[in-house]
């Protein structure tokens, strides 16, 4: 069985959205709960109606006495999926993504198979708020850093496995399905927009496995103005988080030998690249102050 930890902030059209993909998986073995971590309690209201109405006994609600935050409110989600009595694996759901029909099944199987895996990710597909295909620039330029796959898997090993990762993390979080027999610590709740990426060098750097099925799409993952990742990057907390990663892994690296991997680390191409990306976008869209931001934080570097 798969354990859904789906934390919740806002927008319960998206969140119905993902608990809808959760309902048409063609495997019933999940359970799920909705960590609702909301400060509105309208919103909350909603959101347990919501779950209410949908009347599945696999879906649990859960409100958070108060706001803990995205961090902790994530590692309660890996805490529930290890106690669970039944769960072998946990996956940490976005409330405004979601599943495509076989990804549950998909993940039960290679559990299965490869037992010595700590964690599965997949191939995904980029979503607008509408829930259509999105072309998106950044994403696309990730998949030619994908390595060689076998079998329509890619296979990331102990230290050998970041070193694809430094130029850029082609892994979408909300896909990864953590084992939760091998799992042995939380997220870093201090970190946001890199927390997931954080946790993904540990395990690597820690002699984990993780493997990503590529066979076809089994995710659908949603961009749009009012996410997370949108609001990090105009206050530049998402660079700024970044370069704390990579020098911290950096760091990691050397004391491991691993000096020309660290010393790529230190270089932060991609978060280079990136700010590039958002200086010449701000331009052309006229937006001259947040362009000339970007601008002042990418010469810092």
């Amino acid at each position: 069985m798969i354990f859904f930890a789906i934390p919740f902030y806002k927008n319960v059209g998206f969140l119905e959205d993902t608990l809808k993909s959760l309902l048409n998986q063609t495997s019933e073995d999940w359970n799920a709960v909705v960590l609702d971590d909301s400060i509105d309690n309208g919103e909350a209201a909603q959101a347990k109606k919501l779950i209410e109405n949908l009347n599945d006994s696999r879906i649990k609600y859960q409100k958070n006495i108060q706001n803990i935050g995205m961090g902790n409110n994530w590692n309660q989600g890996l805490e529930l999926g290890r106690k669970h009595s039944k769960a072998i694996a946990t996956t940490i759901l976005h409330a405004d993504d979601r599943l495509l029909p076989e990804y549950v099944a998909s993940m039960l199987g290679a559990l299965d198979h490869s037992p010595n895996t700590t964690a599965f990710f997949c191939e995904t597909v980029v979503i607008d708020e509408n829930g259509k295909r999105l072309f998106s620039f950044a994403d696309y330029y990730k998949t030619f850093l994908l390595p060689k796959k076998k079998n329509g898997v890619i296979t990331l090993n102990g230290i050998e496995g970041i070193a694809p990762l430094i130029p850029g993390n082609f892994i979408f979080c909300p896909t990864l399905c953590y084992r939760n027999s091998r799992l042995e610590r939380l997220f870093d709740a201090n970190l946001k927009m890199v927390i997931d990426f954080e946790y993904t060098l540990d395990l690597l750097i820690h002699g984990h496995q993780l493997k990503g099925l590529y066979s076809k799409p089994l995710f659908e993952y949603r961009r749009h103005s009012s996410s997370t990742t949108n609001l990090m990057n105009q206050n530049l907390e998402r660079f700024k988080e970044e370069k704390f990663l990579y020098f911290q892994i950096a760091k990691k690296l050397d004391a491991k030998g691993c000096y020309k991997l660290a010393k790529k680390a230190r270089q932060m191409k991609i978060v280079k690249r990136n700010l590039l990306f958002q200086i010449t976008s701000s331009f052309l869209r006229c937006r001259f102050s947040l362009a000339n931001r970007y601008l002042q934080y990418y010469l810092s570097l």
